[in-house]
């Protein structure tokens, strides 16, 4: 009988902070995985589990706690069915025993802390999976870590995403293509496709000197002369600025060469200049170039986010029916006695804005999670073409949920396959045409578009990426070392001041 139901009351798969998790609308299909008794002081009466849980110091209820969390959510902890395959990576959750005691022998940290934090980092540890940690309320609140991750950079500058247009035998001009909202540009008499001439009184001969001539302090006041296109004549005038901050756009677009780049920086679902987030400003982008018949698809450096943002983003490119992918994840431990793991097929609901453009796809080794979900959606139902590097290899789900002292388990709760059933976990998507070089990826990309013939004959990666073995010391043991900021960094890069 799992009497720490009754503690969990409240926490359910649903209410974790999902990054690229998953969200299931209907069930196709359960596995059930038997799970052995809670081994609670052998409880099996509420009276006795309420005696034996109020007597434990609020260290103990903290142990208990973050490995029931486990226990019921980690998707691989009873069952290594749904591990990729030739991976070494995942361990199944052993008894609470074979944690208690371990942390203070194997573990070192430079602060202080009560043994029973110092196992559940241990107990964290020993599944080899680097999404799965501990962060220990006296390191970070749950609040704080919340708060840290959904928050987006600021910017002062200008705001404006230029593109330069190559003139023979002269200097190219700076062309406003996306105007940023919130910033200093919105507030202005600049415009989309104004030419830009001088920034602070400094000739703008690309678009780096351009940019950086607009960064400036909040207040700043910065004159710009632009030249537009007024009913056939040509009109310059200069507009002074004042820089005031605005949210970092996570998707700029311009257009060149008659070929639509839209860049997609990550996945948000909160503090984005769009209510609707990254999506919201996705539908935007796509609006802003509904003339053009070919699309570039930026993903390089996007490391993910939510996944409800990549399924929306992914249905607009795709036509309605479409299958997205097949996850698999544990139901709500407040509904069950045991572990259940459920698949869901997610199709497109509705036929997307894009369905009908070509598009090619640019990534690198940064791609991760969200990106590569999208991927997954896109190129396995259009085979659309990939330019760029093999990206990161994170076809699983994480959710972060608060522990008993408001600490922060994130643990492994989903993985997704494509609709062919299988996985880029750990591997990544191939590139089509490998390249390095930014700037050939995006010429690259661009010719192909224009050409709209190149079909995607790549697949995923052959072999495990290097990355995923990394967890592993040689004789199979986990790392020895408490987590800090730099290994947080694979969740978002966090700042919280300790």
């Amino acid at each position: 009988m799992k009497m720490f139901k009754k503690i969990l009351t409240g926490l359910s798969i649903g209410s974790f902070a999902f990054l690229a998790g998953c969200t299931v609308s209907g069930s196709d299909d359960e596995i059930k995985i038997g799970v052995d008794p809670v081994d609670f002081g052998e409880i099996t009466s509420e009276q006795e589990f309420m005696d034996a849980w109020n007597n434990l110091t609020d260290e103990q209820k903290e142990f208990e706690y973050a490995y029931e969390i486990l226990d019921m959510y980690y998707l691989f902890a009873h069952s290594d069915s749904l591990k990729p395959k030739g991976s070494p990576w995942y361990n199944q959750l052993a008894h609470r025993k074979n944690y208690i005691g371990q942390g203070v022998k194997n573990l070192y940290t430079r602060r202080a802390m009560p043994d029973e934090f110092l196992d559940i980092y241990y107990m964290y540890m020993s599944m080899n999976d680097m999404f799965t940690q501990y962060i220990d309320p006296t390191y970070a609140s749950y609040d704080e870590f919340m708060e840290e991750f959904n928050a987006r950079d600021t910017i002062s500058d200008i705001g404006y995403n230029l593109m330069a247009i190559h003139r023979p035998d002269t200097v190219d001009a700076i062309v406003i293509a996306q105007i940023f909202t919130g910033s200093a540009a919105e507030n202005s008499k600049l415009r989309v496709n104004d030419t830009v001439l001088t920034v602070n009184g400094t000739i703008c001969i690309s678009e780096t000197l351009c940019n950086v001539l607009g960064r400036a302090s909040v207040g700043t006041k910065i004159p710009v002369t632009i030249a537009r296109d007024d009913n056939g004549e040509r009109v310059e005038f200069t507009d002074t600025l004042s820089i005031v901050p605005y949210i970092s756009p996570s998707v700029t677009y311009k257009v060149i060469d008659s070929v639509a780049v839209i860049s997609i920086i990550e996945f948000a679902q909160e503090n984005t200049p769009s209510k609707e987030g990254t999506y919201g400003e996705f539908l935007q982008a796509l609006k802003a170039t509904e003339n053009t018949k070919a699309t570039v698809i930026d993903l390089r450096g996007n490391p993910g986010g939510d996944e409800d943002q990549c399924i929306n983003i992914s249905t607009e490119m795709l036509p309605k029916g479409s299958i997205i992918s097949v996850e698999y994840k544990p139901l709500d431990a407040t509904q069950t006695d045991e572990q259940v793991i459920y698949g869901d097929t997610v199709r497109a609901e509705w036929d997307g804005i894009a369905k009908d453009r070509y598009l090619v796809f640019m990534a690198d080794s940064g791609s991760a999670s969200c990106s590569e979900y999208t991927l997954a959606a896109v190129l396995g139902n259009r085979h659309s073409p990939l330019i760029g590097q093999n990206t990161y290899g994170k076809g699983i789900g994480y959710g972060i949920a608060p522990t008993y002292l408001n600490g922060s388990a994130m643990i492994t709760v989903a993985i997704s396959y494509d609709l062919n059933k299988e996985t880029y976990h750990m591997r990544g998507f191939a590139p089509d045409i490998a390249l390095d070089e930014p700037q050939a990826m995006l010429d690259t990309a661009i010719a192909i578009a224009k050409e709209g013939k190149m079909v995607r004959t790549a697949g995923y990666s052959s072999e495990i990426l290097p990355r995923y073995f990394e967890p592993l010391k040689k004789d199979g043991s986990s790392m020895k070392k408490i987590p800090g900021r730099k290994d947080l960094g694979r969740y978002k890069v966090l700042k919280i001041k300790k």
